[in-house]
């Protein structure tokens, strides 16, 4: 009887802990090659990672991975998504930013850097009511479209000259 107890209460665990874990995905596109155009036809979270061995990550629920589709036409990487919903709690898309010099967001996107950016010119056009709150060293260029004025709000500071000697570029 008590085995039998025992293993009906493993039993319930294994289940409820498999429920818990459903939700959740860690989709992984291919990407071959280096990244140096992003397009954003999808309502979703990026975050850009100014890292060399960054790859291209997705990771949260389930439905963020059923419903985005990743393009790739050389370097230019075109993030979308099959149905118009907003995606943006839904999960994260981790993007490789060592190489990218334009971005064009063509949807309600949040892109943000998860650290200072080292790029030194930058282009991203806002074709869409997006939020990007981005930290570069180098030159940051906001284009807006003949449909969409930018509201930008910048802080520049200085950087001391000891960090930027310790960087190998």
């Amino acid at each position: 009887m008590k085995k039998a107890i025992v293993l009906s209460v493993a039993l319930l665990f294994a289940t409820i802990l498999n429920y818990s874990f459903a939700g959740q995905t860690d989709k992984t596109p291919k990407v071959q090659g280096k990244i140096t155009t992003l397009v954003i036809n999808a309502t979703v979270t990026v975050i850009l990672v100014d890292n060399e061995k960054a790859q291209l990550e997705v990771t949260g629920r389930s439905l963020l991975s059923e419903l985005l589709t990743f393009d790739q036409n050389s370097d230019t990487l075109v993030i979308g998504s099959t149905k118009k919903r907003n995606l943006t709690e839904a999960g994260v898309i981790y993007v490789p930013a060592a190489q990218l010099r334009n971005i064009r967001i063509n949807s309600g996107a949040t892109v943000r850097s998860l650290y200072v950016l080292n790029i030194p010119r930058l282009d991203v056009v806002i074709n869409g009511a997006c939020y990007l709150q981005v930290s570069n060293i180098g030159e940051l260029n906001l284009i807006e479209t003949d449909k969409y004025a930018i509201e930008a709000s910048r802080e520049v500071r200085e950087v001391p000259a000891s960090i930027l000697l310790s960087r190998k570029y």
